[in-house]
């Protein structure tokens, strides 16, 4: 019996050292690649964001300020500073009609009445500024009226049902206490007439504790006084800086005929407010380079 043979191994093809090497080198590179290329959209996703993000800022504060200003109280006295970073003037609060006027006494209709008639913002005070219009004579103004309180009416004190205007019969109606009475001429008037309540706000540029820079709002009594704290309205935006064109918010003030006006004795010639908007640096320091040009024009102005 013969043993058998030993097999014989057949040598196979195997990667040598370099080619390991030059492997390693070849996926190091793709995956450099791959990580470039991923890095570059991530950077591009996240400026993306950050300019839609500051748009929206810069749209939503335009609007805003289009709203205020465009609604502002039809007196050449509403404004107070007229200021490329600072505005003083009256705001609306809200409106109403009388459904019921006597020399000390104005009725107003519910809020929730069908339809409303009544909308605040805030309940107005005495420090507020409330108008009337008076159709006569022709073709009307408004007329500041003499308020020395505002009151919530159990409904069968206010505006009861039978009184055109009046709303709802269980609703609580808000009365208007004055002082001095009105005269005669002027309560006949009053009954269905347009009440329109504002509130002086003054807006200013400021830098919060974070170094961002706000546009900021604070109540004012009507008649003059201590302001109410600063709350930021919107924001941020660019740096305040004296370059026109590389401060973050600037207001300018036009006539109707577009001349600039710089002082508030000349506030009854006011018809437009202009205001730029400009977005702060991104992150990494990089200027956003996105601005807002709002121009405002102002109702019942010659």
């Amino acid at each position: 019996m013969t043993a058998p043979s030993p097999r014989r191994l057949t040598p196979r093809p195997a990667f040598t050292l370099v080619e390991l090497l030059v492997a390693l080198v070849i996926g190091g590179l793709v995956m450099a690649l791959a990580l470039g290329t991923l890095t570059r959209q991530l950077r591009t996703h996240a400026r993306l964001a950050t300019s839609l993000a500051t748009r929206t800022t810069l749209a939503q504060a335009g609007a805003m300020l289009a709203l205020e200003l465009r609604a502002l109280a039809p007196l050449a006295t509403d404004f107070t500073t007229l200021a490329d970073t600072a505005l003083d003037a009256l705001t609306p609060l809200g409106a109403s009609v009388s459904c019921r006027a006597t020399p000390t006494r104005l009725e107003l209709p519910p809020s929730d009445g069908d339809p409303p008639l009544t909308h605040w913002r805030a309940m107005p005070d005495e420090t507020d500024v409330t108008l009337a219009f008076i159709p006569q004579p022709a073709p009307g103004r408004w007329v500041p009226m003499p308020v020395i309180e505002y009151l919530s009416a159990p409904a069968a004190d206010a505006c009861p049902p039978r009184e055109p205007l009046a709303g709802a019969a269980a609703a609580p109606r808000t009365v208007i206490s004055l002082a001095p009475p009105l005269p005669d001429s002027l309560v006949a008037q009053l009954a269905g007439a347009p009440l329109r309540v504002f509130r002086r706000t003054r807006f200013s540029v400021y830098r919060a504790a974070d170094g961002h820079w706000w546009l900021g709002a604070r109540r004012c009594p009507a008649g003059g006084g201590v302001c109410s704290g600063l709350q930021p309205a919107a924001g941020p935006f660019a740096p305040y800086h004296p370059d026109p064109t590389r401060t973050g918010l600037r207001l300018t003030y036009h006539a109707a005929d577009g001349s600039a006006i710089t002082l508030p004795t000349d506030a009854a010639r006011l018809a437009r407010v202009d205001v730029l908007l400009r977005s702060p640096a991104d992150p990494r320091g990089t200027p956003a380079g996105d601005s807002l040009l709002v121009r405002a024009a102002l109702r019942d102005r010659p």
